[in-house]
Protein backbone atom coordinates (compact mmCIF):
# COMPACT_ATOMS: atom_id res chain seq x y z
CA UNK A 1 0.00 0.00 0.00
CA UNK A 2 1.36 2.95 -0.67
CA UNK A 3 2.77 5.62 1.65
CA UNK A 4 -0.07 8.19 0.41
CA UNK A 5 -2.82 6.23 0.26
CA UNK A 6 -6.24 7.90 2.13
CA UNK A 7 -7.89 6.49 5.07
CA UNK A 8 -11.38 5.23 4.21
CA UNK A 9 -13.28 5.67 7.31
CA UNK A 10 -16.76 3.41 8.42
CA UNK A 11 -16.63 3.17 12.09
CA UNK A 12 -18.58 0.10 11.89
CA UNK A 13 -20.09 -2.10 9.14
CA UNK A 14 -24.07 -1.23 8.05
CA UNK A 15 -26.52 -2.85 9.47
CA UNK A 16 -29.09 -2.66 6.85
CA UNK A 17 -32.72 -3.39 6.76
CA UNK A 18 -34.66 -5.54 4.12
CA UNK A 19 -37.35 -3.83 2.20
CA UNK A 20 -36.21 -0.21 3.30
CA UNK A 21 -34.26 2.65 1.73
CA UNK A 22 -30.82 3.12 2.79
CA UNK A 23 -27.99 5.84 2.53
CA UNK A 24 -24.49 4.42 3.17
CA UNK A 25 -21.25 6.37 2.71
CA UNK A 26 -17.52 6.28 2.78
CA UNK A 27 -15.39 8.99 3.41
CA UNK A 28 -11.75 9.42 2.14
CA UNK A 29 -9.15 10.97 4.48
CA UNK A 30 -5.49 11.96 4.62
CA UNK A 31 -3.90 13.85 7.61
CA UNK A 32 -7.06 16.12 8.58
CA UNK A 33 -8.51 16.52 5.10
CA UNK A 34 -11.67 15.19 3.35
CA UNK A 35 -10.50 13.36 -0.39
CA UNK A 36 -13.75 14.06 -2.62
CA UNK A 37 -13.52 11.18 -5.39
CA UNK A 38 -15.01 12.48 -8.76
CA UNK A 39 -18.21 11.06 -9.59
CA UNK A 40 -16.96 9.94 -12.83
CA UNK A 41 -14.85 6.83 -12.39
CA UNK A 42 -16.55 6.17 -9.46
CA UNK A 43 -18.88 3.10 -8.14
CA UNK A 44 -20.48 1.24 -5.45
CA UNK A 45 -21.70 -2.27 -5.40
CA UNK A 46 -23.17 -4.70 -2.83
CA UNK A 47 -22.26 -8.36 -2.86
CA UNK A 48 -24.17 -10.91 -1.54
CA UNK A 49 -22.00 -13.71 0.92
CA UNK A 50 -20.66 -15.78 -2.31
CA UNK A 51 -19.69 -12.52 -4.53
CA UNK A 52 -22.46 -12.08 -6.51
CA UNK A 53 -23.70 -8.63 -6.70
CA UNK A 54 -26.98 -7.25 -6.02
CA UNK A 55 -26.05 -3.94 -6.82
CA UNK A 56 -23.38 -3.85 -9.48
CA UNK A 57 -20.85 -0.73 -10.21
CA UNK A 58 -23.46 2.14 -9.85
CA UNK A 59 -22.81 5.35 -9.82
CA UNK A 60 -22.34 7.03 -6.71
CA UNK A 61 -23.07 10.76 -5.89
CA UNK A 62 -20.88 13.28 -3.43
CA UNK A 63 -22.34 14.68 -0.16
CA UNK A 64 -19.91 17.46 1.56
CA UNK A 65 -16.97 15.82 -0.63
CA UNK A 66 -18.31 12.04 0.74
CA UNK A 67 -18.75 9.21 -1.42
CA UNK A 68 -22.62 8.41 -1.04
CA UNK A 69 -24.82 5.83 -2.43
CA UNK A 70 -28.95 5.48 -2.06
CA UNK A 71 -29.91 2.05 -1.98
CA UNK A 72 -33.71 2.02 -2.62
CA UNK A 73 -35.84 -0.88 -0.92
CA UNK A 74 -36.12 -2.45 -4.30
CA UNK A 75 -33.00 -3.75 -4.31
CA UNK A 76 -32.96 -5.18 -0.64
CA UNK A 77 -36.60 -7.53 -1.13
CA UNK A 78 -37.20 -9.84 1.78
CA UNK A 79 -35.96 -12.47 0.00
CA UNK A 80 -32.48 -11.36 1.09
CA UNK A 81 -30.85 -14.02 3.20
CA UNK A 82 -30.30 -12.46 7.04
CA UNK A 83 -26.37 -12.28 7.03
CA UNK A 84 -23.29 -10.54 8.49
CA UNK A 85 -21.33 -11.86 5.29
CA UNK A 86 -22.35 -9.18 2.75
CA UNK A 87 -19.65 -6.89 1.41
CA UNK A 88 -20.02 -3.00 0.08
CA UNK A 89 -17.59 -2.68 -2.94
CA UNK A 90 -16.71 0.97 -3.68
CA UNK A 91 -14.49 2.04 -6.23
CA UNK A 92 -13.15 5.96 -5.74
CA UNK A 93 -11.24 7.56 -8.08
CA UNK A 94 -9.21 10.02 -6.05
CA UNK A 95 -6.53 12.45 -7.64
CA UNK A 96 -6.04 10.52 -10.70
CA UNK A 97 -5.63 6.79 -8.73
CA UNK A 98 -8.13 4.25 -8.11
CA UNK A 99 -9.31 2.74 -5.08
CA UNK A 100 -10.74 -0.26 -4.21
CA UNK A 101 -11.86 -0.59 -0.43
CA UNK A 102 -14.60 -3.26 0.81
CA UNK A 103 -16.79 -3.05 3.78
CA UNK A 104 -18.61 -5.77 5.98
CA UNK A 105 -22.38 -5.00 6.25
CA UNK A 106 -25.07 -7.01 7.29
CA UNK A 107 -28.82 -7.68 6.05
CA UNK A 108 -31.09 -7.59 9.04
CA UNK A 109 -34.37 -7.64 10.07
CA UNK A 110 -34.36 -4.36 11.65
CA UNK A 111 -31.49 -1.45 12.12
CA UNK A 112 -29.92 -1.08 15.90
CA UNK A 113 -30.53 2.57 17.34
CA UNK A 114 -28.87 4.16 20.52
CA UNK A 115 -31.30 4.14 23.19
CA UNK A 116 -29.51 7.51 24.79
CA UNK A 117 -29.95 10.96 24.02
CA UNK A 118 -28.28 13.95 25.08
CA UNK A 119 -31.61 14.77 27.80
CA UNK A 120 -30.41 11.42 29.30
CA UNK A 121 -27.15 13.14 30.45
CA UNK A 122 -27.85 17.16 30.92
CA UNK A 123 -30.81 16.54 33.55
CA UNK A 124 -30.81 15.01 36.43
CA UNK A 125 -27.12 13.43 37.76
CA UNK A 126 -24.88 16.88 36.10
CA UNK A 127 -27.49 19.39 35.24
CA UNK A 128 -25.00 22.16 34.91
CA UNK A 129 -22.85 19.95 32.19
CA UNK A 130 -23.23 21.90 29.35
CA UNK A 131 -21.92 24.83 31.28
CA UNK A 132 -18.82 22.99 31.74
CA UNK A 133 -18.12 22.78 28.42
CA UNK A 134 -15.99 25.34 26.26
CA UNK A 135 -17.74 27.30 23.31
CA UNK A 136 -17.18 25.28 21.05
CA UNK A 137 -18.85 22.10 22.95
CA UNK A 138 -22.49 23.47 23.50
CA UNK A 139 -24.50 19.88 22.76
CA UNK A 140 -22.82 16.18 24.52
CA UNK A 141 -23.96 15.07 20.84
CA UNK A 142 -20.71 14.48 19.46
CA UNK A 143 -19.53 12.57 22.38
CA UNK A 144 -22.99 10.62 22.37
CA UNK A 145 -22.24 10.08 18.67
CA UNK A 146 -18.78 8.28 19.53
CA UNK A 147 -20.03 6.28 22.58
CA UNK A 148 -22.54 4.56 20.26
CA UNK A 149 -19.89 4.00 17.46
CA UNK A 150 -17.86 2.22 20.42
CA UNK A 151 -20.60 0.36 21.66
CA UNK A 152 -21.24 -1.43 18.22
CA UNK A 153 -18.25 -1.77 16.81
CA UNK A 154 -17.81 -3.42 20.69
CA UNK A 155 -20.83 -5.82 20.07
CA UNK A 156 -20.09 -6.65 16.45
CA UNK A 157 -16.45 -7.66 17.55
CA UNK A 158 -17.59 -9.89 20.24
CA UNK A 159 -19.63 -11.55 18.09
CA UNK A 160 -22.90 -10.07 19.11
CA UNK A 161 -24.38 -9.15 15.64
CA UNK A 162 -26.14 -6.31 16.93
CA UNK A 163 -29.24 -6.91 14.24
CA UNK A 164 -29.80 -10.28 16.84
CA UNK A 165 -30.50 -7.87 19.77
CA UNK A 166 -34.35 -7.19 20.98
CA UNK A 167 -33.20 -5.64 24.44
CA UNK A 168 -32.04 -2.45 22.78
CA UNK A 169 -32.76 -0.68 25.93
CA UNK A 170 -30.31 -2.54 27.95
CA UNK A 171 -27.51 -1.21 26.10
CA UNK A 172 -28.62 2.42 27.73
CA UNK A 173 -26.29 1.89 31.08
CA UNK A 174 -23.24 1.23 29.28
CA UNK A 175 -23.63 3.94 26.72
CA UNK A 176 -24.69 6.56 29.17
CA UNK A 177 -21.34 5.26 31.32
CA UNK A 178 -19.26 5.75 28.39
CA UNK A 179 -20.58 8.82 26.82
CA UNK A 180 -20.06 10.29 30.44
CA UNK A 181 -16.38 8.68 30.52
CA UNK A 182 -15.72 10.88 27.22
CA UNK A 183 -17.08 14.27 28.02
CA UNK A 184 -14.92 14.07 31.48
CA UNK A 185 -12.19 13.04 29.49
CA UNK A 186 -12.37 16.06 27.28
CA UNK A 187 -12.44 18.30 30.37
CA UNK A 188 -9.63 17.10 32.12
CA UNK A 189 -7.73 17.14 29.07
CA UNK A 190 -9.27 20.99 28.62
CA UNK A 191 -8.43 22.28 31.89
CA UNK A 192 -4.92 20.70 32.33
CA UNK A 193 -5.66 17.86 34.35
CA UNK A 194 -7.97 19.30 37.25
CA UNK A 195 -8.30 17.05 39.57
CA UNK A 196 -12.47 17.00 39.69
CA UNK A 197 -12.29 15.73 36.37
CA UNK A 198 -9.80 13.12 36.83
CA UNK A 199 -12.02 11.82 39.81
CA UNK A 200 -15.49 11.74 37.58
CA UNK A 201 -13.21 10.57 34.73
CA UNK A 202 -11.78 7.02 36.40
CA UNK A 203 -15.56 6.65 38.65
CA UNK A 204 -17.27 6.93 35.12
CA UNK A 205 -14.40 4.26 33.12
CA UNK A 206 -15.20 1.97 36.01
CA UNK A 207 -18.97 2.56 35.88
CA UNK A 208 -18.49 1.18 32.09
CA UNK A 209 -16.73 -1.19 32.19
CA UNK A 210 -18.58 -2.99 34.92
CA UNK A 211 -22.26 -2.23 33.22
CA UNK A 212 -20.61 -3.70 30.39
CA UNK A 213 -19.47 -6.52 32.31
CA UNK A 214 -22.80 -7.21 33.07
CA UNK A 215 -24.87 -6.76 30.36
CA UNK A 216 -27.42 -9.08 29.72
CA UNK A 217 -29.66 -8.96 26.32
CA UNK A 218 -32.62 -10.97 25.16
CA UNK A 219 -32.18 -12.35 21.61
CA UNK A 220 -33.30 -13.66 18.51
CA UNK A 221 -31.52 -16.18 17.00
CA UNK A 222 -34.07 -17.73 14.85
CA UNK A 223 -34.71 -14.18 13.64
CA UNK A 224 -38.26 -14.13 13.62
CA UNK A 225 -38.08 -10.28 14.90
CA UNK A 226 -39.09 -11.38 18.36
CA UNK A 227 -37.23 -12.95 21.75
CA UNK A 228 -36.80 -16.32 21.90
CA UNK A 229 -37.70 -16.84 24.98
CA UNK A 230 -37.00 -14.91 28.33
CA UNK A 231 -33.85 -14.92 29.44
CA UNK A 232 -30.79 -12.37 28.85
CA UNK A 233 -27.74 -13.40 27.37
CA UNK A 234 -24.36 -12.04 28.59
CA UNK A 235 -21.35 -11.40 26.66
CA UNK A 236 -19.85 -14.11 24.15
CA UNK A 237 -22.97 -16.14 23.78
CA UNK A 238 -24.06 -14.54 20.66
CA UNK A 239 -22.16 -15.59 17.84
CA UNK A 240 -22.99 -14.15 13.99
CA UNK A 241 -24.81 -16.36 11.70
CA UNK A 242 -25.15 -19.17 14.24
CA UNK A 243 -28.90 -20.31 15.54
CA UNK A 244 -28.84 -22.13 19.13
CA UNK A 245 -29.55 -26.10 18.55
CA UNK A 246 -21.84 -3.76 43.00
CA UNK A 247 -22.69 -1.03 41.33
CA UNK A 248 -20.38 2.78 42.56
CA UNK A 249 -21.83 5.33 43.75
CA UNK A 250 -21.88 9.12 41.70
CA UNK A 251 -18.83 10.48 42.94
CA UNK A 252 -19.56 13.38 45.81
CA UNK A 253 -16.36 15.55 43.69
CA UNK A 254 -19.31 17.25 41.51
Amino acid sequence: MSHDAPAFIRPYPDIIQRERDRTVRLEARRGGEVLAPTVLGSSFSLLVPGGAAIIDAQPITLVDGVATYNILAASLPDTLALSDRYQQHWVLSIDGKTYEPRHEAAIALFEIYPPVGEVDLVLGEYPNLLEELDDNNQTVQPFLDEAWKQVVEKLWDVGRWPSLIISNSSLRRPLRQLAFFLIFKELLHATSGANRWQLLMDHHNAEWKEAWKALRLRIDHNQDGFADDDNRESSGLVHRNVHRNRRLRRSPSW
